[in-house]
């Protein structure tokens, strides 16, 4: 394998196949996580996504599950490094076929109770945490903030309008820790949250897409999609023809995208 293939490592300069090995191996150290690829951690879990216990103390990897391909990739290349080295594999089963994103294990993943988006406004949330294996709310250990960027990685992965009401609303789905239905109200009451079992009905959908920094998106347009697509065209680079919803089109379709901004 030749270098251009392999990871850099910035503190000794050498290429690696396994560049998480080589920072739990050596005296070098992985560069701390950027506070956009934290915050898109944070959208992660709350949209289904878990930290788990990486072989070496004190370190973790994220992993997110989803049917829907483009969501593991363009999840992948928000991530940053974590996410650029790490892998998607995918599962074939009866009910369909599944994506894992899995990122390379990080120290800054271990224990994650903090985020901080400067410049944005935010709403109080609890710390998580899965690395003991409960999957639970740490409501004794330090608070994390729920940003724009993070709620906007949390409605992208798991969201969609709900369309049983007029105008419709936003509908967030993905909810995988034990927290009571009031701590979910208090973390979305700036939106007029309704809790439910397995999800969470926002009433006040002007709101919460000014809070993300979308405006209201078509009523047909499926989660994954930016707003600028719905919008307008998007070349698809594989087939050169514009979609309105470039991201539907490849996931009905063989076309893919390398492009880091989708």
């Amino acid at each position: 394998m030749t270098d251009s293939n392999k990871a850099p490592c910035p503190d000794c300069g050498n290429h690696y196949e396994e560049i998480a090995t080589h920072w739990r191996k050596s005296t070098c150290s992985p560069p701390p996580l950027p506070t956009r690829d934290r915050a898109t951690i944070v959208g992660c879990l709350l949209a289904g996504g878990m930290l788990r216990q990486g072989s070496h103390s004190r370190q973790a990897f994220l992993e997110y599950n989803t049917t829907v391909k483009k969501n593991a990739q363009w999840l992948q290349s928000r991530l940053g490094y974590i996410g650029t080295y790490g892998t998607v594999y995918t599962h074939d089963r009866e009910r369909g076929t599944s994506y894992r994103l899995r990122t390379i294990t990080h120290p800054d993943l271990y224990g994650f109770h903090s985020i901080q988006q400067p410049g944005e406004s935010a709403v109080h949330l609890p710390a998580t945490t899965d690395l003991a294996g409960e999957y639970e709310w740490d409501r004794t250990g330090s608070a994390i903030e729920l940003t724009a960027a993070a709620a906007r990685t949390w409605y992208a992965l798991s969201g969609r309008l709900y369309q049983r009401v007029s105008p419709p609303i936003p509908e967030l789905r993905g909810r995988n820790t034990d927290a009571i239905d009031a701590e979910w109200a208090d973390l979305l009451e700036p939106f007029s949250p309704r809790v439910y079992s397995d999800r969470v009905r926002l009433q006040d959908a002007v709101a919460w897409f000014e809070f993300i920094g979308w405006e209201s998106p078509a009523t047909d347009a499926p989660p994954w999609l930016a707003e600028e697509e719905v919008k307008a065209g998007t070349r698809c680079p594989d087939c050169g023809k514009y979609y309105a919803q470039v991201k539907l089109h490849w996931a009905q379709s063989a076309c893919t995208s390398d492009d880091e901004s989708f």
